[in-house]
């Protein structure tokens, strides 16, 4: 008797973590693309002054394929990171026919970006960052207070904290 109840129980808590963990991906997915949106009502301008010490050396190693990213008032990471994302942003340029060369990128800093399509690629990819640690909230959460609700509760108050979502989709970084 006592074994069904305790088998029981754990088909209840794991019905319970899973419920929970569902709930944490359709928040994940829906902040996802509520921050695709802010980026892409706020294209072609920059948002944050910082940005450009990011994006601009990250241009630079797309045009001259160069990878020593020459500043460092950041760590390299991030700007290889944005490099990457704008590779793939200049694909997708080319591949609708927007941009030819690497060289058409332009200015990728304030008051605008010339081709709004990289560096947007590359703010997108750093906002999907920030829902990947929407994520690791709701695991960290569950690994140590070992409650299901914690799955999507923790991550939900990082979320409604202005200073976290602002800076998740304002600039890269």
């Amino acid at each position: 008797d006592a074994h069904l109840v305790s088998v029981a129980s754990a088909a209840v808590r794991q019905r319970s973590v899973m419920l929970w963990t569902a709930a944490l991906l359709v928040l994940c997915a829906g902040t996802l693309l509520l921050l695709f949106r802010h980026i892409d009502r706020t294209m072609p301008y920059p948002q944050h002054t910082d940005e450009g010490f990011i994006s601009g050396p990250a241009s630079s190693i797309l045009v001259t394929g160069d990878l020593h990213p020459r500043r460092f008032n950041y760590p390299s990471l991030p700007t290889y990171l944005a490099a990457a994302a704008m590779v793939a942003g200049f694909v997708q340029g080319a591949g609708e026919l927007e941009i030819r060369d690497v060289k058409q990128i332009g200015h990728v800093g304030y008051p605008h970006y010339d081709m709004p399509r990289i560096v947007g690629t590359a703010r997108k990819a750093y906002a999907l960052l920030s829902v990947i640690c929407v994520a690791m909230t709701g695991l960290t959460a569950w690994l140590v207070f070992r409650r299901a609700p914690m799955i999507f509760v923790a991550p939900l108050l990082l979320l409604v904290s202005p200073l976290y979502f602002r800076h998740s989709w304002l600039y890269l970084n």
